[in-house]
């Protein structure tokens, strides 16, 4: 019987000298640094002889969660190496109770949109926003792999108006970084005309059961512009903890920039935090130490966080 590393090192803690079990933890952390190398290699391999099929392929992100990932994609390759934003996601399943309603705006094929909605149950509910049509049908396809009738998915894009917009489509497999600015990557584009509307406008047409518990925002540089559609509802002391995407160049490629962005939810009463999930906590960090792109929390009640963190279990099975 193979026994779990974690089980072997406490077993060995209570029965051997501590210089042995220091040993021990090395060895443990050594050969898992030499599987986890050895599983990215087999994983970039059996992509790689797949890429730019019209194939697909389904595999387990969280426990009972699945999600269907397809070869033309260079989204479903980050996702299928495994990894792929991890401590955002680590979040999520610490932060998320049953009952708790999710709104996730810029779903594109749904990856914290049917996380979230295993995390919530059918007590809940999540809000899921895409507005480009191929991620559009492939977060469809996701919520119905995972039987999920508590999620609701909309063809549309949050921004400071109602109106439509040229969408900027990247083709080659970066759909995922459609923008209503200029996509942040290279090679030729598509367009598609898509409606948009503000949060606040989309608020009071479509009652939420309940307060919302938590948005994710990673909208390729009209962050600000969300922000600006949604001042009524995030103004509020009870606006929910956001998970916000600060990606330099997009926001510049908008008009904008990720001070701008810092600036805007520092107006409507918002802290900004870097998530460690070894310790559960949110770290504060001087704007200088930002990388140019990388996911923040901005939330008005920091203990409120931390307290529910570190209430949850340890989240399991994440890949």
């Amino acid at each position: 019987m193979r026994l779990p590393h974690r089980l072997l090192v406490r077993l060995a803690s209570s029965a051997l000298p501590r210089p042995w079990v220091d040993r021990l933890r090395v060895e443990v952390r050594a050969w898992r640094r030499r599987r986890n190398a050895l599983r990215l290699e087999q994983r970039k391999a059996q992509w790689a002889a797949r890429v730019g099929s019209t194939g697909f392929v389904d595999v387990r992100i969280q426990h009972a969660t699945r999600l269907r990932l397809h070869y033309d994609s260079e989204l479903c390759r980050l996702i299928y190496l495994g990894g792929y934003e991890l401590a955002e996601r680590h979040f999520l399943a610490c932060f998320l109770r049953r009952g708790d309603v999710f709104v996730d705006v810029g779903a594109n094929i749904g990856l914290y949109a049917v996380s979230a909605a295993a995390l919530v149950g059918k007590q809940g509910a999540v809000y899921a926003f895409e507005p480009c049509s191929r991620s559009y049908r492939r977060l469809l396809d996701n919520v119905r792999l995972n039987k999920h009738r508590h999620v609701r998915c909309f063809q549309m894009a949050l921004t400071d108006k109602e109106t439509t917009e040229l969408l900027k489509v990247p083709t080659q497999g970066h759909d995922a970084w459609s923008s209503l600015a200029s996509p942040d990557c290279d090679g030729p584009l598509g367009a598609e005309l898509v409606t948009t509307i503000a949060w606040d406008s989309f608020a009071d047409r479509h009652p939420l059961p309940g307060s919302v518990s938590l948005m994710k925002i990673d909208i390729e540089g009209s962050e600000k512009r969300f922000l600006a559609g949604a001042r009524k509802f995030l103004g509020a002391a009870a606006a929910p903890p956001l998970l916000i995407e600060f990606n330099d160049r997009a926001l510049r490629n908008a008009g904008s920039s990720a001070m701008d962005l810092a600036s805007a939810l520092e107006t409507l009463g918002f802290r900004i935090f870097r998530y460690d999930p070894a310790g559960r906590r949110l770290r504060c960090e001087p704007p200088e130490s930002w990388p140019a792109s990388w996911n923040a929390i901005a939330c008005k009640d920091p203990v409120y966080v931390e307290e529910r963190l570190r209430q949850a279990p340890e989240p399991d099975g994440l890949r």
